[in-house]
């Protein structure tokens, strides 16, 4: 299934391949349908090769995302207390949703956000996640000096960041 979706800030078409298998074209404000399904067409061969990297996630049932929203509410606002604790992060307050795009998010103001699907993660990528969002708190970009923060917390942050990506669990 294709969806089209207009985005206001969109500066450029993007194609994103969704877990359970759609295809997401985003068309920038300027932009018209027929500039989506023509970038949409010229992309088959790149969308092909992605499918068959990784094949369709069948959705998680209602059931299974409250099951890993509690363990997520149990588990991530202390482990994010702990590592905070440690390492000298000052932070407002934490949020658990059913986020499909990113594994976390950081507000200016110090509001961390979390996918419940961390869950589904080794322990080693949860932390990475806590520890980079938490440095957001203090660099709210990923220039060098954030790099170098992250990487002073947790040693090895660029190779677990490569690693998560490589990890395949599908968001969602």
């Amino acid at each position: 299934m294709i969806e089209y979706r207009r985005h206001p800030r969109a500066k450029n078409y993007k194609i994103t391949l969704k877990p359970d298998g759609r295809i997401l074209v985003t068309i920038p404000n300027f932009g018209t349908q027929r500039k989506a399904e023509a970038f949409l067409a010229s992309k088959q061969d790149w969308i092909a090769a992605q499918q068959a990297k990784r094949p369709p996630v069948p959705p998680l049932s209602a059931v299974e995302i409250e099951r890993l929203r509690a363990e997520a509410k149990s588990y991530i606002p202390q482990r994010v207390a702990v590592l905070a604790d440690q390492y000298g992060f000052n932070y407002h307050t934490v949020r658990i949703k059913n986020m499909t795009s990113r594994w976390g998010s950081c507000s200016s103001r110090g509001n961390l956000n979390f996918s419940l699907h961390l869950m589904r993660l080794p322990g080693v990528y949860i932390d990475y996640v806590i520890l980079h969002e938490l440095c957001h708190t203090q660099e709210m970009n990923h220039g060098p000096g954030f790099w170098n923060l992250l990487e002073s917390v947790c040693p090895g942050a660029k190779k677990i960041d490569r690693a998560l990506r490589k990890q395949g669990v599908a968001i969602g």
